[in-house]
């Protein structure tokens, strides 16, 4: 079982987000959190921590134009490419964040 829901308007923090909102509180000067989601809509935060952010950026995936500049920019110069390989099909194809683009 476990897992949260529930009644009861208590919320139960998980140890790393107790950690996390101590050292903010701790801590007098800017903080930046960055975090690597499939689908950043869906994010939601715990309020103890929401009350606690000045802002939340969402990036969203780049346009099909950017992906196959990034495809292009992080292959490595001598990779070999089959003559059938098509990085604006590719980029059509896979709608990757450039993290995605550079772990591929």
């Amino acid at each position: 079982g476990g897992g949260g829901g529930g009644g009861g308007g208590a919320t139960v923090l998980s140890p790393t987000l107790s950690r996390v909102l101590e050292s903010l509180s701790a801590f007098n000067g800017a903080v930046v959190l960055v975090a690597s989601v499939g689908n950043p809509d869906g994010v939601r935060f715990a309020p103890e921590f929401a009350s606690r952010l000045s802002c939340v950026l969402r990036f969203g995936t780049p346009p099909v134009a950017q992906r196959e500049a990034l495809w292009r920019r992080l292959l490595p110069p001598r990779a070999p490419l089959g003559d059938g390989v098509d990085l604006n099909s590719l980029a059509r194809r896979f709608e990757l964040h450039p993290a995605g683009i550079a772990a591929a």
